[in-house]
């Protein structure tokens, strides 16, 4: 009900400035504050004491920025900012209204950071720069103290192609997703021991903190292996002893509810298990019912924040996807544009219909691009584990090219877990780390430029001598051995090779010949 659209009439036409919410002291649930029209100011309204404002996001606040600086102040102050007047937040705090209300989907220290920050004239995005030194002594063969990790992380505003999004690359088992555990944990509970989780360190330049951290991961080891282990006993799942619902992560605790959480980061989940009343994660698994009534409550998060744009335009380059093309969730969302209100009943019913329709792959990147359209703000670092897991090559490449589009307008940050090439072509070489298994060698980076490159080449550069082991440069290594001519390859596979297997032949027998094995 305290949701409006502004507008700023400027010589006879009208300027779309973007969502704000308003409310006053004692303002009672279910009461709209005011009509909608035309006022030069809320002081005095309704001999009303106390009235505040704050805009839904940091567009918001740049469209009245690009007004220039007399009519920005003249705004924002007409309107009785949070954002711009630490005086009016402080007040505007002590009010019920404030907190169910205007800052339902909004972090406080996003409306103390960046929105003043814009508000006072300030700049949109920012750079971020900080390293992760992860705990020594993990990963050692024999038990012996390691060189912990070191991985820097750097990101400018403007970049392109875009550098908001990190990646971790490497084969399976080598600590991908325990590495991201850590970092949630230093990030959500600095205070925690640095020789358990490691640490993160700022640069001068940095924004110092993150506000909150939003974790993704619908990994196949999730709650869903609770009954697996019921029915064989605990005893038999040497991989997943010590497994940790929150993260996927072995050995750790899960991260403490915002509630319980003073000096880090607050913590939001997004995946199979169910969550505690205080937004922990639980054993439990969701059934698809359960994750379709997430999404329409996502969906009705997203309309209250006045974000329906941004998640038009991420469902837009998911639209890539003919079968997203051709669901009813982009005409969804317009009709949720046009009229500005999520309808209890009817709505609800469109969105569980909706997300039903989808294929179990094609619903999971929905439910995770509409919880993260209604979770990620400034400062935001978002984690995600290993998401080719549910999406076939293509629909990765739109997911991460959306997930990027949201980082840019949040002023956010992603770091992913992959075993995927698919990934690396839309990251540039600076935002990619080659892991291998802790205490055997540092992370690293590729050797070659990232973005945009073919995906066999790619292959090659991360796991190198490993898919030389394997599959059909195995099979095609055999028969170079046995046989001594090109013509007796392509005759025992039928003159079945496609184009990279025929060079590998070429390739293969001049090293032999070379080394005078011919």
């Amino acid at each position: 009900m305290t949701l409006y659209q502004l507008w700023f009439r400027n010589h006879g036409s009208l300027i779309e400035l973007g969502a704000v919410k308003i409310g006053y002291a004692d303002l009672i649930r279910g009461e709209r504050p005011l009509e909608a029209g035309s006022f030069s100011a809320l002081s005095g309204l309704d001999q009303r004491l106390y009235w505040f404002s704050v805009g839904q996001s940091d567009l918001y606040y740049e469209n009245i920025r690009k007004l220039g600086n007399e009519t920005r102040h003249a705004v924002l102050n007409g309107l009785c900012d949070m954002a711009v007047d630490p005086s009016v937040f402080a007040t505007a705090m002590q009010w019920d209204v404030t907190h169910t209300s205007l800052l339902r989907s909004l972090e406080t220290r996003t409306v103390a950071a960046q929105f003043r920050r814009i508000a006072q004239g300030g700049p949109r995005l920012t750079e971020y720069r900080f390293d992760y030194l992860g705990p020594a002594g993990h990963g050692s063969s024999n038990g012996s103290a390691t060189k912990p990790w070191h991985l820097s992380f750097s990101v400018e505003p403007h970049a392109q192609p875009p550098t908001n999004i990190h990646v971790l690359i490497g084969r399976n088992g080598v600590g991908k997703t325990t590495v991201l555990g850590d970092i949630t944990r230093a990030v959500v509970h600095p205070e925690e021991d640095s020789d358990a989780v490691g640490r993160l360190i700022w640069g001068e330049d940095g924004p110092g903190s993150f506000v909150n951290v939003v974790c993704v991961t619908f990994s196949a080891f999730d709650p869903a292996q609770e009954q697996f282990e019921s029915e064989q006993g605990a005893a038999e799942q040497g991989e997943l002893e010590g497994w940790d619902g929150a993260l996927d992560v072995t050995d750790g605790q899960p991260p403490p509810a915002a509630e319980d959480n003073v000096t880090g980061a607050s913590f939001r989940y997004v995946g199979l298990a169910k969550v505690d009343e205080l937004g922990r994660p639980t054993r439990e698994r969701k059934t698809r019912l359960d994750l379709s009534k997430e999404f329409s409550k996502s969906v009705e998060e997203v309309v209250a924040a006045g974000r329906v744009h941004s998640w038009i335009k991420a469902l837009e380059t998911l639209g890539s996807d003919p079968y997203f093309f051709e669901s009813p969730v982009r005409s969804f969302a317009q009709a949720l544009l046009d009229r500005g209100v999520f309808g209890r009943t009817s709505d609800r019913d469109t969105a569980l219909e909706i997300f039903s329709s989808l294929s179990s792959g094609h619903a999971i990147v929905l439910l995770t691009m509409t919880r993260l359209v209604e979770t990620v703000a400034e400062r935001s670092l978002v984690l995600l584990d290993e998401p080719e897991g549910h999406l076939h090559p293509p629909l990765l490449a739109s997911f991460v090219r959306a997930l990027s589009d949201l980082l840019t307008d949040r002023n956010a940050v992603a770091l992913l877990g992959t075993h995927s090439p698919v990934v690396l072509q839309e990251v540039p070489r600076s935002c990619v780390w080659k892991v291998s298994r802790r205490g055997t060698m540092q992370p690293e980076r590729p050797s070659i430029e990232t973005y945009g490159e073919n995906v066999g080449v790619l292959t090659h550069e991360i796991f190198g001598l490993e898919v030389r082991r394997s599959g059909f440069h195995a099979e095609i290594e055999k028969a170079v051995r046995e046989l001594g001519t090109y013509e007796q390859v392509l005759a025992r596979f039928g003159g079945q090779l496609g184009g990279e297997a025929k060079g590998l032949v070429r390739i293969l027998l001049a090293y032999q010949t070379s080394q005078g094995r011919r």
